[in-house]
């Protein structure tokens, strides 16, 4: 079974938090640690090919981000207390987990799936090996598809109904 998570916490709603209430939409977010793990050339590429995108990374940088911080459409958030993280994710429009696939990362499973999954946002992620029997519930990216339609396609079809069902798994 996933990891467990306070999902109550995500789902109750929550005021936009002040620092992102100026943010253009479509807002796609990364919460957690920014390392060695995410895939900074992806995120770089994404954000010059979708300049009406903001990319927020919302967390505390621990490795080179370099490729990111001249692109004027992403947005970084130091680490937020977990008490304030539903003021930001609820107001996002898709929520991102875009881990380079390594033997490291394919034996990980990122518990914070699930509090994605309880903010009833679409989620797009890398094709994680434990990720993948969520795939009707999360848009799975597999290496070589275009991350930029993974996310419109699920920017497009999110809806009350789909939202509720990731609620519900969380």
């Amino acid at each position: 079974a996933p990891p467990g998570c306070n999902a109550e916490h995500f789902i109750a709603p929550a005021a936009e938090a002040a620092d992102i209430a100026a943010l253009p939409h479509p807002r796609l977010c990364f919460f957690g640690g920014i390392d060695e793990r995410l895939d900074i050339g992806l995120l770089a590429g994404l954000a010059r090919r979708r300049p009406d995108w903001t990319l927020v990374l919302l967390g505390v940088v621990r490795t080179d981000v370099s490729p990111l911080r001249d692109l004027p459409n992403v947005v970084f958030i130091s680490q937020r207390p977990y008490s304030v993280l539903p003021a930001y994710l609820q107001h996002m429009d898709a929520l991102l987990l875009p881990y380079v696939i390594t033997e490291y990362t394919r034996r990980i499973y990122p518990a914070k799936v699930v509090e994605c999954l309880a903010t009833g946002k679409p989620v797009v992620a890398a094709a994680l090996p434990d990720l993948l029997p969520l795939r009707d519930l999360v848009q799975i990216v597999e290496p070589g598809d275009d991350v930029a339609r993974a996310i419109d396609d699920a920017l497009h079809t999110h809806t009350p109904a789909a939202a509720r069902r990731r609620q519900e798994m969380a």
